[in-house]
């Protein structure tokens, strides 16, 4: 009260009317955090930052402040109002927000699907003769094996433990078309990438890897886009695979594209991801340098299967000792319900490669240049089998079984409507051979003794009621029983 009078309820804006519920001192204070996916990028506003480390990649998570509300979110940040999707901050009891407290929050918050990271080093076993002009000798170490925690945790805007930067990416819902669920729309703010030289190739393609689009099929080609790489490359869906946990719980399996389709020399859709100042990469490798070029660094990295698996043997056959690689064990590929195209399975393996070349006064008498075998990796998600389990169980299941329940019910009014067709022609056919039947109302008489009775028939009328232009007709139609007489 000020005065005497109640006072006036200020206007909220978008970004805070997400406080009204029991999380509303959490949601004023967050001001609806969303999946770092799903979150645009805008300066900070606030003293806190909620940061996650995604693949050695710090993810920050800032608050999107009060008033920066945009209509192109409307893809982005959602939330349902009266049982139907609006593009709105978000609303109490949605569980498609990210608020403290909620179950998904806690799922987002800290993950309980395991995440390994599998390292394979190349130890060099000749380094003197390599430099007097001999073939480079390795031989592989490890694997080492690391569980990558997902765990978020607040940090304080000014200070960081290393000077990496953070990685924001935004996406669509889906909210409004499941075939776009997963899409990358922009990446550290930008909605186009400055890495390559044509437009084409700097545009973001295709999804971030953990939502497929729904209703995969053999032979559907799914684009893909990875930050690390700055470009996109094509996932194939091959084959129906077993899953690793379940035991036959089919699901789809979409696979990397072959060498021979990355080859720029092969394939000329992708000369578009070759720098107009250098070659093209050989067959089996992908640059990485101009993507680190962007950050500041000049690193002349390379990408390859493990093992130099498909690669151009001119420039994988001048290193001595690498194993043979095996397709089945060194292959990237995903195992996805078709239905939902929810990833279940992903194996992402591939190998770092150095372009070394003897123009330093050191390496002068050296027989390269090499690609220089660095290490491979692999990133192994593996859903357990409980959450596995509940999610065939409650959703995949009651999907499948709804058609027989479906005909089931088909069945039975089926039965009940032949049951009732076959009431009447019986009905119809017993009028018809007894007769019809006289309606009469028994009526006491005063004189009679309270044992006999008089029988008179119903006398059925029908009215129609005309309009006031026309009179009034009635209709009278006297019973059988009048009739007879």
């Amino acid at each position: 009260m000020e005065n005497g009078y109640p006072r006036r309820r200020e206007k909220r804006s978008a970004s805070t009317r997400c406080s009204a519920g029991k999380h509303s001192e959490q949601a004023e204070t967050s001001q609806c955090l969303v999946d770092h996916v799903g979150l645009r990028s805008s300066p900070a506003h606030s003293s806190d930052h909620l940061e996650k480390v995604v693949f050695g990649i710090p993810h920050r998570f800032v608050p999107v402040p009060a008033g920066h509300y945009h209509p192109e979110d409307a893809n982005i940040i959602h939330c349902k109002v009266n049982g139907r999707l609006s593009p709105r901050r978000c609303a109490d009891g949605q569980d498609i927000i990210y608020l403290p407290g909620r179950r998904l929050y806690e799922n987002w918050r800290n993950p309980t699907v395991p995440i390994f990271f599998k390292v394979h080093l190349f130890n060099v076993t000749n380094v003197d003769d390599i430099l007097r002009g001999g073939r480079p000798r390795v031989e592989v170490v490890g694997p080492f094996v690391y569980r990558n925690n997902l765990a978020k945790r607040y940090r304080h805007v000014y200070f960081q433990k290393n000077t990496s930067s953070p990685l924001h990416i935004r996406m669509h819902t889906g909210a409004y078309d499941l075939n776009d669920a997963g899409k990358v729309v922009a990446c550290k703010g930008q909605s186009i990438q400055s890495v390559w030289d044509g437009e084409e190739a700097n545009l973001f393609k295709g999804i971030q890897g953990v939502r497929l689009p729904p209703s995969i099929q053999l032979g559907d080609r799914v684009p893909m886009y990875l930050p690390d790489l700055c470009r996109s490359v094509t996932l194939t869906a091959t084959e129906t695979a077993q899953s690793s946990i379940l035991p036959g719980f089919m699901l789809m399996k979409l696979t990397a594209p072959e060498a021979d389709e990355l080859d720029a020399t092969e394939n000329w859709e992708n000369r578009k991801f070759c720098k107009s100042t250098g070659a093209c990469t050989p067959k089996g490798f992908m640059t990485l340098e101009p993507c680190y070029a962007e950050n500041g660094f000049s690193i002349p990295l390379y990408l390859s299967f493990p093992y130099f698996m498909d690669a151009d043997t001119r420039a994988s056959g001048r290193i001595d000792g690498v194993p043979k690689a095996d397709r089945d064990k060194h292959r990237i590929y995903l195992l996805a319900e078709p239905t939902t195209g929810v990833t279940l399975e992903a194996h992402l393996r591939f190998q770092l490669n150095l372009f070394m070349a003897n123009t330093h006064e050191r390496y002068r008498n050296m027989s390269g240049p090499f690609y220089f075998p660095l290490a491979w990796v692999e990133l192994e998600i593996v859903t357990p089998l409980r959450p596995l389990k509940f999610f065939k169980e409650n959703i995949l299941d009651l999907r499948n079984k709804a058609p027989h329940l479906m005909s089931i019910l088909a069945v039975v009014c089926g039965i009940i409507s032949l049951l009732l067709l076959a009431t009447f022609a019986f009905r119809v056919r017993f009028y018809r051979t007894h007769g019809s039947v006289n309606l009469a109302l028994h009526l006491h008489d005063a004189n009679d003794s309270p044992d006999t009775c008089k029988k008179e028939p119903i006398d059925f009328r029908v009215y129609l009621t005309l309009p006031e232009s026309d009179s009034k007709e009635v209709l009278q139609s006297t019973s059988e029983s009048d009739q007879l007489r």
